[in-house]
């Protein structure tokens, strides 16, 4: 995980983009990923991605909201869901967690993340994921025939 978010941002954006973003929410951590973290960003025409860590399931799942540097993109999941996420190879939360900047809180920190990106991007992990997706599909059509 990098420890400088891009310099496009400026301290002041990214504590402006937190509140906003742990608004109304119990919150115990909050990523910054996407171009922003990967020191890609464009001001006026990236976004901001967040990835809000709440304790419970959270009220809501999105928000969109703008600051002067852009729009900000805030995805919510409580951490059980996160974990879970990551387990099962979910590209977002793989990026925040592995690449993303941790603005605010405390890293999450699941109990077996299983293979997660590792595996999720390899062949291999494709290759299986379309496999088991094949069987469901082929299990679901034998059941309503």
């Amino acid at each position: 995980m990098s420890n400088q978010p891009s310099a496009s941002l400026t301290p002041k954006e990214l504590e402006k983009a937190t509140e906003i973003a742990v608004e109304g929410v119990d919150a115990v951590a909050v990523y910054l990923f996407g171009s922003a973290a990967r020191g890609r960003f464009v001001r006026g025409l990236s976004d901001v991605d967040i990835l809000v860590v709440t304790k419970s399931p959270p009220p809501y799942r999105a928000k969109t909201s703008r600051i002067d540097a852009g729009d900000i993109n805030v995805v919510y999941m409580s951490a059980e869901e996160i974990c879970e996420a990551y387990r099962r190879g979910n590209h977002l939360v793989i990026e925040a967690l592995d690449e993303g900047i941790l603005l605010a809180g405390t890293p999450l920190r699941c109990a077996d993340r299983g293979l997660g990106a590792r595996y999720a991007n390899t062949a291999f992990g494709c290759f299986n994921y379309l496999l088991i997706s094949a069987l469901s599909a082929m299990y679901f059509l034998s059941s309503i025939v």
